[in-house]
């Protein structure tokens, strides 16, 4: 049978996402700790494998790149390459164009993006290339090209110099440039070094002056420790055959210490920052789009599969017991013995059935680390976009969730990150001042509460400015300074996330235009989920989104309106109570509303709203209402009916009903009709609703 390589490309879509995040984890570890062997064979293992598995599958100018990527990695390995931040940013970008590659075979793509993204990868090729070109150029001439323009120092020439120091000496770097052509230079270095050595002492000389067969050039350096005044010791360099001289006082040993391969470093980045800003101007011109495909494969444990297996088992002998029942029922009409037998096999098999639903469902949770584990990187860059210094913090990482939230809620985090970042914590300057760690801190963390998983995103920043907040809600005419006065810090905390608002001061590239929070309350109330916030001043925020388990099962309060039933999710379901007409206020201009002990709530009929016809009329003095949370804001639902609480299944609508408002899917209820499931989350009644005052029968 012949191979055929196209069977394949789904599973090398996968298994090249996690070559992509193990590599990127791998190389964060490996910048803190460049000395970390395991960390390095770890990225190495990945840039191999996603070439075999590129080639393999026929994607040949993918395999050649990483190709690339791993000859790099091979001369760290083998140390003839340092490791630098010059390195790692290169990189990095490299895994950003193997993922760009990726996205543009996935997905159907304009060819003008195509040629960018190709552009793209070439240029990064050859500034890969350029890395181990520099690094033979600097094997090659490392004595005659590089030791004349640094002076390097050894762990016991730094110590020496360390004690002169602490004996009130100062060091200097002595730059000595001869005439063009000026003879016997060897001697006359040889006459200026004994004159100096005469106030001081010669820490380092390039060329070294005792080497016989160091030859002398136009240009001298040397290192040179004294207690004498830069007047008198400056005298003896001026000699015969002296063009000119510099002296600069040395205030960082560090920077002349020699590490193994740092005469090769400067080399690299200087190639690496020219090409760097090369590509900087294409990527000015064309900006390439980061696009996330959602994967619709999932990873299950044989044990999970086993579990699903025995209970399809026992269903199938469970099935074949009712049958056998069923036709002797039916062959004995009159024997009370099948039918309870029957029953209790229709009891066993219900059983069967939600262990099996559970089982199933077992099957969908994974790790929220797999939303967490992309941020160190997200997190890394922004900082050093920045010129902050932001460490992460995960806890809970192994709590398990619904495979579908999980592909979801990675852009409403990465939303408050980047806001986090760019207006939330301080730079490095204004931390120190106000006395916290110059290092700032973001953590992520989930768990279980009630049913529900909570996670939150913390960070240790300035806060959030509540006066500006309500400035800004003055501005916009989102409300008066009297309604102002009345709400709590909660209530004028909602105010950031509705569309366009933003305190910034100034827009910036990651930032400002009052998109983001948005984004994230939109997001997490498609998943049935809820959004707070929190805020000190001076201390930090932390944003909690509270999501439900799954998005396939959920726990609904079952009601009716005329003949027709509908589902309101437990979620965000308050309370239920009961009232009769002289309950209900009027605002002017503003409709029917509610007293629920202190507030004043929004009364809607849910037959009006839904323009609901009636074939007769409602003969009730006492309405039910269910008072639900709709977008942080709560609201009275009048029915005509509660039925009960139950677990249903939701099904997505079809793509003519999918625009309705107020609907998030629907179920099919036992008796086998179709009941439509409210959103309350997609609501948005007037703010001024939700005050203490203003209303009238």
């Amino acid at each position: 049978m012949d191979f055929d390589p196209s069977s394949y490309i789904d599973i090398f879509y996968e298994e090249a996402d996690e070559y992509l995040e193990t590599m990127t984890n791998a190389l964060l570890k490996l910048e803190k700790r460049p000395q970390d062997q395991e960390a390095l064979e770890e990225v190495f293992r990945g840039a191999h494998s996603f070439k075999g598995g590129a080639a393999a599958v026929g994607f040949q100018h993918i395999s050649k790149f990483a190709h690339k990527m791993e000859d790099v990695l091979q001369k760290l390995r083998d140390k003839e390459i340092i490791i630098n931040s010059s390195i790692v940013d290169t990189l990095f970008q490299s895994f950003d164009i193997l993922k760009q590659m990726l996205t543009s075979l996935q997905s159907q793509e304009h060819e003008r993006k195509k040629n960018r993204i190709r552009e793209e990868a070439s240029k990064m090729e050859r500034t890969l290339e350029a890395l181990k070109t520099a690094d033979a150029a600097a094997e090659k001439n490392v004595e005659s090209a590089v030791d004349i323009e640094k002076l390097y120092l050894g762990d016991d020439e730094i110590l020496n110099a360390e004690d002169l120091l602490k004996n009130n000496n100062k060091i200097y770097e002595i730059v000595i440039h001869f005439e063009k052509d000026a003879p016997m230079l060897s001697a006359r270095l040889f006459i200026i070094c004994n004159n100096l050595g005469k106030k001081g002492e010669s820490l380092k000389c390039l060329p070294d002056i005792e080497d016989n067969d160091a030859e002398v050039g136009e240009i001298v350096k040397m290192l040179y420790a004294t207690n004498e005044a830069l007047e008198s010791f400056s005298q003896e360099i001026q000699y015969e055959s002296v063009a000119n001289f510099e002296v600069c006082e040395v205030t960082d040993l560090e920077k002349y210490r020699y590490v193994p391969g740092a005469e090769k470093i400067e080399q690299l980045d200087n190639i690496l920052e020219v090409m760097a800003e090369q590509e900087d101007k294409i990527r000015q011109e064309v900006p390439l789009e980061k696009v996330e495909i959602k994967r619709s494969t999932l990873k299950v444990g044989i044990e999970k599969l086993d579990t699903l297996l025995n209970l399809v088992a026992e269903l199938v002998i469970n099935r074949g017991q009712a049958l056998e029942l069923a036709g002797k029922s039916l062959s004995h009409p009159d024997n009370k013995d099948n039918l309870n037998n029957l029953y209790e096999i229709i009891v066993a098999q219900g059983l069967i059935i939600n262990q099996f639903q559970e089982s199933i469902m077992t099957t969908r949770l994974v790790p929220v680390g797999q939303v967490f584990q992309r941020f160190p990187r997200i997190i890394r860059d922004l900082a050093r976009d920045k010129g902050k210094d932001i460490r992460l913090e995960i806890i809970g990482e192994e709590t398990e969730l619904d495979k579908k939230i999980i592909d979801e809620i990675g852009e409403p985090l990465t939303h408050l990150v980047r806001n986090s970042i760019d207006h939330g914590i301080e730079t490095k300057e204004e931390r120190e001042k106000a006395g916290k760690p110059a290092q700032a801190v973001i953590q992520f963390s989930a768990y279980h509460e009630s049913g529900n998983i909570i996670i939150e995103v913390k960070d240790d920043g300035q806060g959030i400015d509540l006066e500006k907040v309500k400035q800004k809600a003055l501005e916009r005419g989102l409300a008066t300074e009297d309604e102002l006065a009345k709400l709590s810090q909660k209530e004028i905390l909602q105010f950031i996330f509705m569309p366009g608002f933003s305190t910034a001061e100034k827009i910036s590239d990651i930032s400002g235009r009052g998109v983001g929070m948005d984004v994230v309350r939109r997001k997490v109330e498609l998943l049935n989920g809820e959004l707070d916030v929190a805020t000190v001043a001076g201390v930090g925020s932390t944003f909690t989104l509270k999501l439900p388990l799954t998005l396939a099962i959920i726990q609904a309060l079952l009601v009716k309106v005329a003949d027709e039933k509908f589902a309101i999710p437990i979620s965000s379901v308050v309370e239920t109570i009961r009232i009769t007409d002289k309950d209900v206020f009027t605002v002017e201009g503003k409709g029917q509303v509610i007293k629920v002990r202190d507030d004043i709530i929004t009364l809607l009929k849910l037959d009006e709203l839904l323009n609901i016809k009636r074939t007769a009329k409602l003969d009730n003095d006492r309405s039910y209402v269910a008072v639900v949370n709709a977008g942080n804001h709560l609201v009275g639902l009048m029915v005509d009916k509660m039925i009960s609480e139950q677990e249903i299944v939701i099904k997505s609508l079809d793509s003519a009903y999918k625009k309705a408002d107020y609907l998030a899917g629907a179920s099919i209820l036992g008796d086998g009709t179709v009941c439509l499931i409210l959103d309350p989350g997609s609501w948005r009644p007037p703010l001024t609703l939700n005050c203490r005052t203003g209303v009238s029968r």
